[in-house]
């Protein structure tokens, strides 16, 4: 097998493999765009949180240090809080998770974990303080935040580094009672589906092509082998036997000194 054939065997199978795995990015893609409400956005269900406390807070979200400016260009997440409590002002707001550590150092406030939806059931761990919360409308360390009644919706770009989302009454004060809704918009997120899909087709076919190529070349050289191995010679036979009509011949002679039975077990 010649060492094109081997080299083009081997890129198809690679290109075979990274076009099954842009199709599935293509078709996770692709879902997306068709859950996509009117605005765009694709929601989680909404969960209804409740806290005691002053804050409700989520895990914190830890982001690749350096993300591409075309990507954070295009993403925008958002979230919904609507109070229980129409004519009370609810703030939302994103902050570097050192930031709100110390500010809430003291604080009675309500980590949010482990929130599933189907049914909806969420975590609570409670973390015990006995300080008052200072206005977090005062506050500058928010890389956003939002503030209204009723219906209060934030928008973040995604940005490196660790963070931590936060709902508080927006005077500070403790007893908390909303629905959330999370969500993400991705711009030109249809075509970019159908471009990674047509991307894996071009790339499929490229490989299934390679691969072709490359066993094509693997049975011709078996047959090739076989056919160049040189024939055995043909084994001289004396004269007696040619012209014998007998397949075998047998001769022997008995020396005079070996007796006649014990030459015919020999």
């Amino acid at each position: 097998m010649g060492i094109n054939r081997i080299l083009a065997l081997v890129v198809g199978c690679v290109a075979a493999f990274v076009s099954f795995a842009m199709l599935g990015v293509g078709l996770l893609l692709f879902v997306g765009y068709l859950a996509q409400d009117d605005d765009g956005r694709i929601s989680l269900p909404t969960a209804p949180l409740t806290t005691a406390s002053s804050a409700l807070v989520s895990e914190d979200v830890s982001l690749v240090d350096s993300i591409d400016p075309q990507v954070s260009d295009r993403v925008t997440v958002s979230v919904r809080v609507t109070s229980s409590d129409p004519a009370r002002e609810v703030l939302i707001g994103i902050a570097p998770t050192a930031d709100v550590r110390d500010y809430l150092s003291g604080v009675a406030h309500t980590v949010v974990t482990d929130v599933e939806f189907s049914p909806f059931r969420a975590g609570y761990d409670n973390v015990a303080g006995s300080d008052t919360a200072a206005s977090p409308l005062d506050q500058r360390w928010w890389s956003t935040r939002a503030s209204a009644t009723g219906t209060t919706e934030l928008q973040w770009k995604p940005q490196g580094g660790s963070w931590t989302l936060v709902v508080m009454n927006a005077d500070g004060s403790a007893g908390i009672d909303v629905d959330l809704s999370a969500g993400v918009r991705v711009q030109s997120l249809g075509p970019v589906a159908a471009f990674v899909l047509a991307g894996s087709a071009i790339l499929l076919v490229f490989g299934v092509v390679s691969i072709v190529f490359g066993a094509s070349g693997l049975g011709r050289r078996s047959d090739s082998d076989h056919v160049s191995e040189p024939l055995a010679e043909p084994i001289p036979v004396s004269g007696s036997i040619e012209r014998s009509r007998s397949p075998v011949t047998l001769t022997g002679e008995r020396p005079e000194s070996l007796s006649r039975g014990l030459w015919i077990v020999k």
